[in-house]
């Protein structure tokens, strides 16, 4: 895209990886509800965003060298921290998490296969040489699927909610007409013992 500006080309690895970690890291913290559901699990999660907008930031003023281990090292206390928050969000029995851990098991699998490979552990094939490829793909699939079930998971909670306030407002009237009722009698055995 820029064959002529080697220096963007360096930088731009840094900058699209820390905007991918953040981007990521604010997706699994609201897909997850990390801040209403674990609190504790949430004092990790500003500084990993933090830290990687100001990566962003100061990728132009840093060595790439420098950037890049920093990002790695982001990258991976991100990918810890995303992996326990699902794993402690499925086991408290939060329905969407069970196909997002999936997603994300999909996704580091192909990341694995593909590191297998490049350490000579794993026989090079296409297989192996696009396992991230197929792993991202099969994660986003996953997560289009994991979105509509949180999204059906919210609006069936709605419902609920609705017809919750619905039953307590019937048993509202109910009560106010039955105050209505009362009053009513009393003010005709009043009007009776006058009589």
């Amino acid at each position: 895209l820029w064959p002529r500006s080697v220096w963007w080309n360096d930088q731009v690895l840094v900058v699209s990886l820390n905007f991918t970690i953040f981007f990521g890291l604010l997706f699994t913290g609201g897909f997850l509800k990390i801040t209403q559901s674990r609190p504790r699990g949430y004092w990790l999660f500003v500084p990993l965003i933090t830290v990687a907008a100001m990566i962003v930031l100061i990728s132009y003023q840093i060595p790439y060298r420098v950037g890049i281990k920093s990002t790695i090292v982001l990258a991976v206390i991100g990918i810890i921290w995303a992996t326990v928050m699902a794993i402690t969000r499925l086991l408290s029995g939060y329905h969407p998490a069970r196909i997002y851990t999936l997603a994300w098991i999909t996704m580091l699998g192909g990341g694995m296969i593909l590191a297998l490979n490049k350490f000579g552990l794993v026989p090079r094939s296409f297989l192996t040489e696009n396992a991230t490829l197929y792993g991202s793909v099969l994660e986003v699939v996953l997560l289009s699927f994991a979105l509509a079930d949180r999204l059906n998971l919210e609006k069936k909670e709605r419902i609920e909610a609705q017809n919750l306030a619905h039953i307590q407002e019937r048993n509202a009237r109910i009560a106010n007409e039955n105050a209505l009722l009362n009053e009513r009698r009393a003010r005709e055995a009043r009007e009776q013992a006058f009589e």
